[in-house]
């Protein structure tokens, strides 16, 4: 594994805050994409947006428990980079992958077998039960991609690079709007899907996103 040049952070404040900027504009972009979805299939009804709202509430599970994981994952590699130790964070960055990609591909076909009865939970009832349950189908096999996105990143965070993690959220977010309407519309000589387009242009969002962090990763930190 071949290092970067290590770049100079200043001291204090100005230090903290050269590193959090690109997170916290990173996280807004994340957020601002699952905003994006439930305007698009606004224009469908109400039983639609139920649809895309339930669809952002899982992920928003997946979210939270892989940062529980993540966290573990932030401090060794941090640990370890800091001092030098390039082989073994690699060590525990490669672990964190297998362990993020197992949770994610339980939660993929967990999701999408029990699709139904997670929408029934939420208190979702007639046409929305029916749309919820599609959605997250639909959805579900992105779920893999996204957890594997999410593990990158906070790599590349616990070695300080943030600003990687912000191209990544750009490229996604543009994607992601571009094939949501493209999808949710049939516009471009596509299909018309209608409100699943949403969560198809969502999934390849996060399609896109890990293959650009896999191979901007390896482009900078393997070559």
């Amino acid at each position: 594994m071949n290092t970067p040049a290590e770049g100079f952070i200043p001291q204090g404040s100005r230090g903290v805050w050269l590193l959090a900027w690109p997170s916290i504009i990173t996280n807004l972009l994340y957020a601002t994409g699952s905003i994006i979805a439930i305007k698009i299939v606004g224009q469908f009804g109400s039983d639609e947006i139920a649809a895309a709202v339930t669809g952002q509430r899982i992920s928003f599970i997946l979210q939270a428990v892989l940062s529980g994981v993540l966290a573990g994952t932030t401090a060794l590699v941090a640990r370890n980079w800091g001092a030098k130790n390039y082989d073994n964070a690699s060590q525990f960055i490669v672990t964190t992958v297998q362990l993020v990609l197992v949770l994610s591909v339980v939660t993929s076909i967990f999701v999408h077998k029990y699709a139904y009865d997670i929408s029934f939970f939420f208190a979702l009832r007639g046409d929305a039960l029916t749309y919820s349950s599609e959605y997250l189908r639909v959805l579900s096999p992105y779920f893999i991609f996204y957890g594997l996105g999410i593990a990158l990143i906070t790599a590349l965070r616990a070695v300080g690079d943030v600003k990687t993690p912000l191209i990544i959220a750009l490229i996604m977010n543009i994607s992601g709007v571009f094939f949501m309407i493209v999808l949710a519309n049939g516009y471009l000589g596509f299909k018309n899907y209608g409100y699943l387009g949403a969560a198809l242009g969502n999934g390849i969002s996060y399609l896109v996103g890990g293959v650009c962090i896999i191979l901007l990763g390896y482009l900078v930190y393997y070559q």
